[in-house]
């Protein structure tokens, strides 16, 4: 099918939402500008006679990158559009140097992506909860000033610097911002970004487990009633027994996925939360 890809721009907000709406995700308008102002040049809108009708995002982080929100309108699937779109994507984050593209995959939507070139890199466990009251130790709320720190600890996790993105997602909701400190030092830090049908938890890093407990207690209590939703990593055994001890029900499986240099691994031990799949 002929179809022509462009640059997203802020007029697209609204149709971004319908899509999100349509798949039952939550997100709001808000999430796809922040998202856009991370990646302005990086995120694309696919069109047939000058009908939206697909979109996809990215975000890079030096020479690693990720994609997110790959959709397609129902009635365009299965005519190679996503495909065009992804590939226009991977292109786009190839000219920018980036040496690996990750992003996360559900059971279906992974074969789509091994067509691509995508491998495997490790499964994805999902859980949810409600928030409850329960007391934390030593856990206080993140101050802008803590963002350096945060940053830098971050990124012995993750792999890459997204100071720019946690500094985003800190001002979305500072009173779901959490740190953990010891001797002047960030041992931990837990972030919680609100949609439309609860709190999704993540990024959710920490050094040790005892630190993770006490910022999931934080969490908790600072969530009374509300619908919680995280994504962790399977082989981190140490959270999936932490989310398990406090109540949290699995609820399905999803892969992370790379495309290149299979580089940029940082400490998955660490990571108790991965956050949004198109930030990673």
């Amino acid at each position: 099918m002929d179809i022509s890809i462009r640059t997203m721009t802020k007029n697209d907000f609204i149709f971004c939402k319908e899509l999100s709406d349509m798949l039952g995700w939550g997100y709001t308008k808000e999430d796809f500008e922040r998202l856009f102002s991370f990646e302005p040049n990086g995120c694309f809108i696919a069109e047939k006679d000058g009908k939206k009708i697909g979109m996809v995002t990215t975000i890079v982080y030096n020479k690693l990158a990720w994609t997110g929100w790959l959709v397609v309108l129902p009635e365009y699937r299965r005519k190679g559009i996503g495909t065009s779109i992804m590939r226009h994507a991977i292109d786009h984050l190839k000219e920018k140097g980036v040496e690996t593209i990750r992003l996360e995959a559900g059971p279906i939507s992974s074969l789509l992506y091994e067509k691509l070139g995508f491998k495997k890199e490790l499964d994805i466990s999902m859980f949810n909860s409600v928030g409850r009251k329960l007391e934390s130790k030593n856990v206080r709320n993140m101050d802008e000033k803590d963002l350096e720190k945060i940053a830098g600890f971050d990124e012995q996790y993750f792999g890459a610097d997204r100071g720019r993105v946690i500094l985003g997602l800190y001002k979305s909701a500072p009173e779901l911002c959490f740190v953990f400190e010891e001797e002047s030092k960030i041992t931990g830090y837990m972030i919680g970004m609100k949609n439309r049908f609860g709190i999704i938890l993540g990024p959710w890093v920490c050094r040790e487990i005892n630190v993770a407990e006490e910022m999931l207690k934080e969490m908790l209590n600072n969530t009374l009633g509300k619908k919680l939703y995280i994504g962790v990593p399977a082989a981190n055994k140490n959270c999936v027994y932490l989310l398990k001890k406090y109540d949290f029900k699995e609820s399905g499986k999803m892969f992370r996925m790379y495309l290149g240099e299979h580089k940029y691994l940082g400490n998955i031990n660490g990571i108790y939360g991965m956050g949004t799949s198109e930030m990673g």
